[in-house]
């Protein structure tokens, strides 16, 4: 992996557009600006100034331009750097989180919410527009599932553990090829305890 490619990443993760249009661009082989915007419900500018910050930093490539009648569309993806950044071990992605300060983790897990937020909102106007036939397809066939759950401090030990070993795993599995490829699916977990006693 390059010399500081993850320290940066972790920095880029604290800044909640820049984590939405990674996640973007994870699903798909590569996008333009304008559509990023549609997408996140920004404005054109500010994400292209968030894409400029990705590629300065080697996360994304320089764009590809292809012309249309009277413009230049310009089309963003992933870069080899990028891709390199999951080829980590569990203890180098963990020291990588410890050498930030707890302002910028906090930043980061705040970022991270933020993201799921916006998924979410995404996801339920793409349920709204969808007829019963399409609703009834995504879920016969276990494509999209949806569950709330509660679990004991025990219990949630022991699935943290096997997610995590599970998530690592499968990363390390990764060829970059398949790391390049579209992505279908989004699962996401948030795991979420009562808020603490500030008082105690």
């Amino acid at each position: 992996m390059p010399e500081g490619l993850l320290d940066k990443l972790m920095q880029i993760f604290t800044n909640s557009t820049r984590a939405a249009i990674l996640y973007q661009l994870t699903r798909c082989k590569e996008s333009s600006a304008t559509d990023l915007a549609k997408t996140l419900n920004q404005k054109v500018n500010n994400i292209y100034y968030h894409l400029r910050i990705l590629e300065d930093n080697g996360i994304v490539n320089p764009p590809r331009s292809v012309i249309k009648r009277n413009y230049v569309e310009k089309y963003y993806s992933l870069s080899e750097r990028f891709f390199a950044s999951f080829n980590v071990d569990e203890h180098t992605w963990r020291q990588s989180q410890k050498k930030l300060p707890i302002e910028q983790r906090i930043e980061i897990a705040i970022a991270g919410l933020n993201l799921i937020a916006s998924i979410l909102r995404w996801r339920t106007e793409e349920y709204k527009q969808m007829s019963y036939e399409q609703m009834d397809k995504l879920w016969s066939t276990k494509e999209e599932w949806v569950t709330l759950s509660t679990f004991t401090k025990e219990q949630y030990k022991v699935l943290v553990k096997r997610l995590e070993k599970t998530w690592l795993g499968t990363v390390k599995k990764f060829s970059a090829v398949h790391l390049k490829e579209a992505k279908p699916f989004t699962i996401i977990i948030a795991a979420l305890s009562r808020p603490p006693n500030v008082s105690q």
